[in-house]
């Protein structure tokens, strides 16, 4: 399962249960990134997909499920530790700002055995900078 998850600087991604940030070209990408692949989301997310017309996806309900090889999970709600085990690449969308958080990303990318296998720049709606970077074991 490919996970993707939307940070700050300090790797937060939510605060007093909201998303920090959005952007709609993120949006696009998280959909492209999941062409002919089964999109999970949290149900919080649901209102950013269907803004733009975009209705293929899965609301992630349960929390044991084992995800299907060729899927992808985008979480924004859920500290994403508790898929850790079936994660087979990591997608992060970086803000490059610094926005107050009480919910950050758990995955320690750097002692877990994870590389950095692509970084792309580009301009997004409300953000001049956003990063993304893919990391697989």
């Amino acid at each position: 399962m490919d996970l993707i998850v939307c940070v700050d600087d300090n790797l937060g991604m939510m605060f007093n249960k909201r998303r920090q940030s959005r952007d709609i070209e993120v949006t696009k990408a998280i959909i492209n990134l999941c062409k002919n692949k089964i999109l999970y989301i949290d149900s919080y997310s649901k209102k950013l997909f269907e803004e733009i017309g975009y209705r293929d996806y899965n609301i992630l309900e349960d929390t044991n499920l084992i995800f299907p090889k060729n899927s992808c999970y985008f979480s924004e709600k859920a500290v994403p530790g508790f898929v850790k085990n079936q994660v087979k690449k990591i997608v992060l969308f970086k803000w490059n700002r610094i926005y107050p958080a009480d919910l950050h990303f758990d995955i320690d990318i750097k002692n877990d055995n994870w590389k950095l296998i692509s970084s792309e720049e580009f301009k997004g709606h409300s953000h001049e900078k956003i990063n993304m970077e893919v990391y697989e074991k």
